[in-house]
């Protein structure tokens, strides 16, 4: 257990047994099982996911479910070719075919691939068949739409699903929606475990499949705090009063009225006693963050990253923002910021700064950096940055969410490919969820804050992910980050709010065992960089 994939062995021994006694002889028609998992970011909810489903549905006929983040995650995750097997000294790889639950299912129900160890590619119909006849029963489907999935031909889903049980598997950020829909739901009445069973099977199967047993998995890396839900959170509370205190208040009690409806719908048939598999990653998690404060302190001593704070040094006004922008309001002080922060000037001393970086400290490392705005400063900074790198400058991509999907994919293999023409790519907030780019032990800039410190966290766990499943040391990368703020503007506030932000869900998170807490606030931001005007 001091290892991640140690970690995921314990998890799936845990949830294989909660699986097994599901699947058991005795229970009655329409059981069902409601299960969180909380595992970080890019720490392999997937493999645990599969791989206890197919260890404890071993030669039984089963259903399984998928609810993707979006129809792309099926095929860049859900899809992908995976260890799933993980027993003997041989390596079974397959790819599941998710089915559209809508159509009819055809005869093959999901490709076998082996993989051979003297080949890179891994090759369709080289396998060995007889090593996956236990588990040729078993039926994939995905869902291609967030409501109304089983609300059409009645007569289809029982053919696909039959009387067989159903694992249903809802990927990440749909909790925040599926307690509102509870909510509304209860209308009123309150909460209760038989309302949260009744809730599950009409939400997800619209009361058809009444005699089939109901295995729903949430995966998520922090459940009910998830982005959206707290972008959505903390927006309501801004929008009462200004005062700081009073909007901690309103987002403390609204996450903890999702935790409380969150806890109902996951303890139906569930004993009182906390499941092992909520206990086996904290520990690891904590030692892992505590590897990267480590890692940042030994850059702060990096002769190149002395130099650049030599010349843009850093000064952290957070806590004194209010109080220190009255002083300069009322004083003939002009700041060159203010209009950066909009609408980018001709030379910008933070697109100078962030040119400086990379040459400085980044040099040929992969570097991914974050914008909040699409096209107001995302694509005004590819333009900018590329002039400002000259030669450089054809290292550099904007990932925008106009692109075609085939152009994204290959945008991202290519960054994720050490020989690849792409080292520094743009994104913005859309892509902080469902891709993977720590291949190449990329870095994290943050040009462009979020006002939410979960969206910062999940940024960071596009490059702070697994490197090689199984392997027993430097399984997880070691990325850093980077912040660049303007002295005495408003992103002054903007930190100082996301550190409140933090502290509000940290105060809370822990009361709830089936949660945890993700990597710490200030590793996810990271190292701040200011860059400084003579004008000041």
């Amino acid at each position: 257990m001091k290892t991640v994939c140690g970690a995921q062995t314990e998890c799936i021994k845990a949830i294989r047994a909660l699986m097994a006694n599901f699947l058991s002889e005795g229970k009655p028609e329409g059981y069902t099982k409601v299960f969180p998992l909380s595992i970080p970011t890019g720490w392999g909810k997937t493999r645990v996911a599969i791989q206890s489903i197919l260890k404890s549905a071993y030669k039984k006929s089963v259903n399984v479910v998928l609810w993707p983040q979006n129809q792309g995650h099926v095929k860049r995750v859900w899809q992908r070719p995976g260890d799933w097997m993980g027993d003997g000294k041989k390596k079974h790889f397959f790819v599941p075919h998710w089915r559209p639950l809508k159509n009819p299912v055809r005869q093959e129900d999901f490709l076998y691939e082996f993989y051979k160890k003297e080949k890179k590619e891994i090759e369709v119909n080289d396998y060995k068949e007889a090593s996956f006849n236990p588990y040729r029963h078993i039926k994939f489907f995905s869902t291609s739409n967030r409501f109304g999935e089983f609300n059409g031909d009645t007569r289809v889903l029982r053919n696909n699903l039959g009387d067989s049980p159903i694992f249903f598997i809802i990927d990440e950020w749909h909790s925040f929606d599926l307690i509102n829909d509870y909510r509304e739901y209860l209308n009123g009445v309150d909460p209760s475990p038989s309302n949260a069973e009744r809730f599950w099977r009409q939400r997800l199967l619209y009361g058809n499949c009444k005699k089939n047993s109901l295995f729903v998995l949430l995966l998520s890396a922090t459940p009910i705090a998830s982005a959206e839900a707290m972008d959505k959170i903390f927006d309501t509370a801004d929008s009462f009063d200004d005062n700081a205190d009073f909007e901690d208040e309103c987002a403390q009690e609204a996450v903890k009225s999702d935790l409380e409806l969150f806890n109902v719908l996951t303890q139906i048939n569930t004993p009182n006693k906390p499941h092992k598999a909520h206990l086996v990653f904290p520990v690891v998690l904590q030692k892992r963050s505590e590897d990267l404060r480590k890692v940042q302190e030994d850059f702060k001593e990096n002769r190149s990253f002395k130099r650049l704070k030599k010349r843009f040094p850093a000064c952290d006004f957070a806590d004194d923002y209010v109080r220190l922008g009255k002083r300069i309001a009322k004083s003939e002080v002009k700041f060159p910021y203010q209009r950066e922060q909009s609408v980018f000037a001709t030379d910008s001393i933070k697109v100078r700064c962030l040119a400086d970086f990379i040459g400085s400290c980044v040099k040929e490392r992969h570097l991914l950096i974050f914008c909040h705005h699409l096209d107001s400063v995302a694509k005004e900074l590819e333009k900018k940055l590329k002039a400002a790198l000259g030669k450089n400058s054809e290292k550099l991509e904007y990932l925008s969410n106009k692109l075609s999907a085939s152009t994204i994919n290959a945008y991202i293999d290519d960054f994720n490919d050490e020989k690849g023409t792409i080292r520094y790519l743009i994104v913005t907030d859309k892509f902080s969820q469902g891709i993977d780019l720590q291949k190449t032990n990329a870095w994290i800039l943050h040009y462009e804050l979020a006002w939410n410190p979960i969206r910062i966290i999940q940024r960071f766990g596009r490059v702070w992910r697994i490197n090689n499943p199984g392997a027993k040391k430097e399984e997880l990368s070691k990325p850093l980050s980077f912040y660049i703020p303007f002295t005495f503007s408003s992103e002054e506030e903007q930190i100082n709010r996301l550190r409140r932000r933090w502290k509000t869900l940290s105060d809370v998170l822990p009361e709830n065992d089936k949660l945890m807490k993700p990597v710490d606030f200030d590793i996810a931001l990271g190292i701040r960089i200011t860059p400084e005007s003579k004008e000041i």
